[in-house]
């Protein structure tokens, strides 16, 4: 079966979270985001699930990476697809601000 395209769905915002959560909470810096490219794994959150994706583009935003758009293929087994509908190998869009980490080859 092919992989599902999905429109910019409904994830977490891991700035928004180390805003909220200083001291208990990193996410990516705008260096770290600016510095992705195709291949590299970062995670995202849908709900209570966080997963990995492998970014396949990118569109930077160099005044403001946190809102550059990115499409990926989701890496992982999900638990959750009941609660948020995504599967692995399923493609998404997202944005910088959505990264919780990133794996860089």
């Amino acid at each position: 079966m092919p992989p599902i395209i999905t429109p910019l769905i409904s994830l977490t915002d891991a700035q928004e979270m180390q805003r909220k959560n200083p001291r208990t909470f990193s996410a990516p810096t705008a260096d770290e985001i600016m510095a992705l490219r195709t291949r590299a794994h970062v995670k995202v959150c849908a709900g209570r699930e966080r997963f990995w994706v492998q970014i396949t583009a990118a569109s930077f935003i160099v005044y403001d990476p946190f809102r550059s758009t990115f499409r990926g293929r989701i890496d992982n087994d999900l638990v959750y697809t009941t609660e948020h509908g995504l599967l692995c190998d399923d493609i998404i869009t997202f944005e910088g601000r959505h990264i919780y980490s990133t794996n860089v080859p």
